[in-house]
C-alpha cells in the first residue's frame, strides 16, 4: 500500500481529497484514528491513501472476475449524503 503526502496535492476533486485524506488516517491503523478522532490537529495535512477506499475491491475482483456489489447502498463518497452536506 502507497501513499504520499504533498504541499500541492493537485487533486481533480476536494472531495476526493478528503475522500482519501479519510483513507489516509484509517491506513495508519485504529491508534491513529482514535488520535485524529481526540484531535482533528493530529491528522497529516494533505495526506492521501486512495487505495484504502478500495481495498476490498481489488481482491474480490481478482477471485470472482467482477467488481463487488456491496448492496448497501450507502457511498463511501464525501458529499454524497445531500442532508449531511448542504450545497
Amino acid at each position: 500500500m502507497s501513499y504520499t503526502a504533498s504541499a500541492d496535492i493537485g487533486w481533480s476533486s476536494p472531495d476526493d481529497g478528503f475522500l482519501y485524506a479519510r483513507g489516509f488516517i484509517v491506513a495508519l491503523g485504529r491508534d491513529f484514528y482514535a488520535a485524529v478522532a481526540e484531535d482533528p490537529k493530529k491528522a497529516v495535512l494533505d495526506a492521501e491513501c486512495e487505495e484504502m477506499c478500495y481495498f476490498f475491491a481489488h481482491p474480490h475482483h481478482e477471485r470472482h472476475g467482477t467488481f463487488p456489489d456491496t448492496g448497501s447502498k450507502i457511498s463511501r463518497e464525501s458529499c454524497s449524503n445531500p442532508a449531511g452536506w448542504p450545497g
